[in-house]
C-alpha cells in the first residue's frame, strides 16, 4: 500500500482479547468529512452485541471471504435473515431501527462494520435493510489484482446493491499499484488491511489488501 501519513492505526482495540469471541480494532472519524463515520474490524465467534438502536446512519456488515459459517441478522422493521462469507448487509437507520447480528453456532465471522453519515433527505425516511450475497458482486479481475465492487460503479462493472445514497465501496488486493476512479472532489477513505491503518486520504492508488470508500461531503452530523 501507498504510504500516506493520513493514514493511522487504530484509534481503540474492541471486544474481549484476542481469542475471546469478539476482538478487533476501531476507527473512528470526524462528521462532516466524507460518508464513513466508523470502522470496526474485527473477529467474531460468539453472541456479542444485544438488540441496540441506531439513527440517522447506516449499519454496514461486511463479511470477509474467509468468514466460516453465518450471521443471523433481525432487526424492528422485520428483516431477518443469515448471511456469510462474502456479503454485504445493509441496513439504513434513517428515522431509527433496532438490530441485532449474532454469529450461529461454530461460526468465525471475520468483517467490518461501517457506520455510514446520511444525507439531509435520507436522515428522516423509515429504516431499510439491504443485502447483497457474494454470489452477486462484481468482481473486477488482472493480472495482478481482484477487486469486489460491493457499491457503486468501477472498472466498467457495476454492484447490483441499489442503496439511494451516491458511494463506491470496493473491497479487494492489488500486488502492484492501482489506481482507482472516482468523481472530482469526493472524500476517500482508506482501510489497509495488511498495515492495519485507516483514514481518509488523497491518494486514490491502493496496493496490498485493503476496503476503499468514496463519497461527497457529506454535512456534519451526531450519530
Amino acid at each position: 500500500m501507498l504510504t500516506d501519513a493520513q493514514l493511522r492505526g487504530p484509534d481503540a482495540p474492541i471486544g474481549r482479547g484476542k481469542g475471546s469471541g469478539f476482538f478487533g480494532y476501531q476507527w473512528r472519524e470526524k462528521p462532516g468529512v466524507g460518508a464513513v463515520l466508523m470502522c470496526d474490524s474485527y473477529m467474531m465467534t460468539a453472541p456479542t452485541f444485544p438488540l441496540h438502536p441506531h439513527q440517522y446512519i447506516s449499519a454496514v456488515a461486511i463479511l470477509f471471504e474467509d468468514t466460516v459459517g453465518q450471521m443471523y441478522s433481525s432487526d424492528s422493521v422485520g428483516t431477518n435473515h443469515q448471511f456469510g462469507a462474502g456479503d454485504v448487509h445493509w441496513t439504513l437507520a434513517g428515522q431509527g431501527v433496532e438490530h441485532t447480528q449474532t454469529p450461529t453456532a461454530g461460526s468465525r465471522i471475520h468483517a467490518v462494520q461501517m457506520f455510514i453519515d446520511l444525507p439531509e433527505q435520507l436522515r428522516y425516511t423509515p429504516a431499510q435493510t439491504f443485502h447483497l450475497a457474494a454470489k452477486d458482486v462484481p468482481i473486477y479481475k488482472a493480472e495482478h489484482c481482484r477487486l469486489r465492487i460491493l457499491v457503486g460503479a468501477a472498472f466498467g462493472l457495476s454492484s447490483p446493491l441499489e442503496i439511494p445514497q451516491d458511494l463506491l465501496m470496493i473491497e479487494g488486493w492489488s500486488e502492484s499499484e492501482l489506481e482507482i476512479p472516482v468523481p472530482v472532489s469526493w472524500k476517500l477513505w482508506l482501510y489497509n488491511r495488511d498495515l492495519e491503518v485507516a483514514g481518509y486520504t488523497a491518494i486514490s492508488a491502493v496496493k496490498g489488501r485493503f476496503l476503499f470508500v468514496a463519497s461527497p461531503l457529506i454535512r456534519v452530523t451526531d450519530f
